[in-house]
């Protein structure tokens, strides 16, 4: 009990980028808190798990990560993560597994502080800091733990296929691309978990949504010479970034160019931005950033989550 108390109540010793910790008080409440909920959120065999592992705080066993939807930046289009994510962001939705090196009891995960929960199936960080994750025996008995760093969505970063970062967009009247957004924190760490996305033309005389098939990206369309600005939300957190048109053309659908671009496998996308400043909104370029959704409503709205 000793060596759980030490592990449950220190978080890990790692840069805490102005993110709070708040452990249960005692680890008898946690122990409550396991009895208490009955809610399973992932068991199975650990021959069935898929997904990067990361070992407990305890060294009994391993925590698989696992996709809740299609808008996780971390997993392709398989719905399959490659790589333990460093950071989840806040509203986030995943699963977690968890597996022992023996053949006892099918442990439970569930959370183990109040800055994570239950959702449906999976989890939600639901507020920024050191989460805790449990994993528990049938009994009751906590067996391992591991912490998961939730972090607020500081920024969204829009590509077209693998160029660099876009400081503004520019297109011709009748072509289309498809954009792509990575949620991320102030350094420019790409976030991993489902999150609900709206895209948002402010003059669709300018330019329009054409599609959005897949909840982190979507294809616009010019339609006529003028400039106006593209939102886009993730989660509750808004970006704006300038759109110019060019040419007259017609309004008829032109190749879709630039296919979203998938998490690369580093734990972290710092300095991946190669072009245009932030704004201390954490804009770039020529946008700017909301704190919501809110905003002109006369142009075309695409909205789209994780199933």
């Amino acid at each position: 009990m000793a060596v759980l108390a030490r592990h449950y109540l220190d978080p890990p010793n790692l840069p805490m980028n102005d993110m709070t910790y708040e452990p249960m008080p005692r680890v008898r409440a946690g122990i409550r808190l396991v009895a208490a909920l009955a809610i399973v959120v992932s068991a199975g065999c650990g021959d069935d798990f898929e997904g990067p592992a990361k070992e407990g705080e305890l060294g009994v066993g391993a925590f698989f990560y696992g996709c809740s939807g299609d808008s996780d930046f971390y997993c392709d289009d398989g719905g399959q993560a490659e790589h333990f994510p460093e950071a989840i962001a806040v509203g986030g939705r995943f699963t977690l597994d968890y597996n022992q090196d023996n053949d006892g009891v099918l442990p439970k995960t569930i959370p183990g502080s109040d800055s994570i929960a239950v959702d449906g199936s999976g989890l939600v960080i639901i507020r920024a800091g050191w989460s805790v994750v449990l994993a528990s025996q049938g009994d009751g008995d906590i067996i391992d733990l591991l912490h998961l760093s939730g972090r607020n969505v500081e920024r969204i970063a829009l590509f077209v296929g693998d160029s660099q970062e876009l400081a503004e967009i520019e297109l011709e009247a009748g072509e289309r691309v498809v954009l792509v957004g990575r949620p991320q924190d102030s350094n420019r760490t790409t976030l991993a978990g489902a999150l609900d996305y709206e895209w948002r033309s402010d003059d669709d005389a300018v330019f329009r949504i054409a599609s959005a098939d897949l909840d982190e990206s979507v294809a616009i369309e010019g339609v006529s010479a003028g400039t106006t600005m593209l939102a886009v939300t993730a989660g509750s957190f808004t970006q704006m970034i300038s759109v110019t048109v060019s040419g007259e053309g017609s309004t008829t659908s032109g190749e879709s160019t630039g296919d979203p671009p998938r998490h690369d496998g580093s734990e972290s996308d710092e300095g991946d931005s190669g072009t245009g400043g932030e704004a201390e909104s954490g804009t770039s370029g020529g946008g700017g950033s909301e704190e919501d959704s809110g905003g002109s409503t006369d142009g075309d709205t695409t909205t789209g989550g994780a199933q």
